[in-house]
């Protein structure tokens, strides 16, 4: 990132530090310490994380060729003697802040618009300034008449952009722990990561730490840092595989009946990771083993307690479809139309419900008038998932749908937050026993558990706020 008015990319979430002001400071190497001090994670073991798991996507990519060209300046400035002094850096910070004023705005305005720090926006001020000298010093050498003629911002950005390209780079068969290499200088891990802490927003950066923290977490309370046995990878594995599933049918309008293991790992690719990048993450391999901790030690009385607790999610599953007109409690403007009302949406479907009884075609009128999302509509309203009484968001579906027999539709209810629905019963699951489901409830126990340990753990955790710290402050 060069020069903040024309590379910065914007970074909206902004995260305080996570624990009291009473406490200590950590000291500036460390990224995190266990509450009691019983592990410690040092910001270099965050930089290499980062460098190893979060270099690849999209957010990520346009990092390392900016820390690259930054460091083919900076090369480039030693090899003709150009240096920036802290005066040089104040002028800039004095031209940007006239600049933003005449905009009504100021430099902590733009700090935190930026998701930045003071000391953040004077390090960058001081790349561009630099950037301007080595630029105006090339033109000065082709073109010896111009004298120290000051150079506009494309033309500064053309010729690093243009000395950047003729640069000598690689990226491939270089050390371990070494990333790239520009005009023979190498980018370690290190560097990369720490450019990456700069760069990302907050929260990815955050996520990461509670990575790490995880695997720590993880190594504390079972005791050892064994990998984690087969089937506990080959059980998350399957867990991860099906969430993105999930997400896909969700997100994609027309989406098959069954989507594939192939499917996902293409949809990796398209956000530049991998699946076994994914499974080699510690914290993919942390969850596991907390995970396989945890559904060890879930006793015979527990999971009889849990599938009590959670008798919905394990009881009938119903294929429905159903036909949806919005409604709200008055008329709610929307591009193109405005939304009905609750009494406009009551007399409605109950026309549709009239049109039903007289034997017209269910999913035919679905297909014409339900307001679902096009995969659901154009589909004659069938819902592309089964549905149980704990399924989120058609807890009232499930309701109307379980008193029907096959092939029967219900009378328009009102459903709170979306408007009236009429559904029809397609096909019937009747729940498993008990006795079946046992591993299922248990292995949902173990997760439920694992979700509450990780919650805890991770927020006990004491972070550098230097990290995190709120931009401006």
């Amino acid at each position: 990132m060069i020069r903040p008015t024309r590379r910065l990319a914007a970074c909206a979430l902004l995260l305080a530090a996570s624990f009291s002001a009473a406490e200590d400071p950590l000291p500036s190497d460390v990224a995190a310490v266990h509450p009691q001090g019983k592990w410690k994670i040092r910001k270099a073991d965050l930089y290499r994380y980062l460098a190893r798991f979060e270099s690849t996507g999209p957010a990520s990519l346009a990092v390392l060729p900016e820390y690259m060209k930054l460091r083919m300046v900076e090369d480039e400035a030693r090899r003709r003697k150009l240096s920036v002094s802290e005066e040089e850096v104040g002028r800039w910070l004095k031209d940007l802040d006239v600049q933003l004023q005449q905009q009504g705005k100021g430099l902590d305005d733009y700090c935190k618009q930026f998701g930045m720090r003071r000391e953040e926006l004077r390090r960058k001020g001081r790349q561009w300034v630099l950037q301007q000298k080595v630029a105006g010093a090339i033109l000065k050498e082709k073109d010896p008449s111009r004298g120290d003629a000051p150079v506009s911002d494309d033309s500064v950005i053309f010729v690093i952009d243009t000395l950047y390209k003729d640069a000598k780079k690689e990226t491939e068969g270089l050390p371990e722990g070494v990333v790239a290499r520009i005009r023979g200088i190498d980018i370690t891990e290190y560097e990369y990561g720490r450019a990456l802490a700069i760069e990302l927003p907050k929260m990815d950066v955050l996520r990461a730490l509670r990575g790490l923290i995880l695997d720590e977490e993880t190594a504390l309370l079972i005791g050892d840092r064994n990998p984690p046995a087969p089937e506990e990878i080959a059980e998350q594995r399957r867990v991860y595989l099906d969430a993105e599933k999930g997400r896909i049918r969700r997100s994609m309008q027309g989406a098959p009946e069954e989507i594939t293991d192939e499917m996902v790992e293409q949809l990796l690719r398209n956000r530049g990771t991998s699946l076994d990048l994914v499974l080699r993450n510690p914290m993919f391999l942390a969850q596991c083993r907390a995970i396989g901790h945890f559904r060890k030690g879930v006793a015979e009385a527990d999971l009889r307690k849990y599938y009590d607790d959670h008798a919905g999610a394990y009881g009938d599953q119903l294929r429905v479809a159903r036909i949806l007109l919005g409604a709200r409690g008055q008329e709610v403007p929307r591009v193109g139309k405005t939304l009905r009302t609750v009494e406009q949406g009551k007399k409605e479907s109950g026309e549709i419900y009239e049109k039903l009884r007289a034997g017209e075609d269910f999913h035919a009128i679905a297909s014409q008038k339900s307001e679902d999302p096009d995969q659901i509509r154009k589909a004659g309203g069938i819902l592309p998932f089964w549905i149980n009484a704990a399924s989120p968001g058609y807890d009232d579906t499930f309701r109307q749908a379980e008193k029907l027999g096959k092939g029967e539709f219900s009378k328009p209810f009102y459903s709170e937050g979306r408007g009236y629905v009429i559904v029809k019963l397609l096909e019937r699951k009747p729940a498993p026993s008990y006795d079946s489901l046992k591993e299922q409830i248990r292995a949902d126990a173990a997760r439920d558990r694992y979700a509450i340990w990780r919650k805890e753990t991770t927020e006990a955790a004491r972070i550098n706020n230097d990290l995190f710290e709120e931009a401006g402050q």
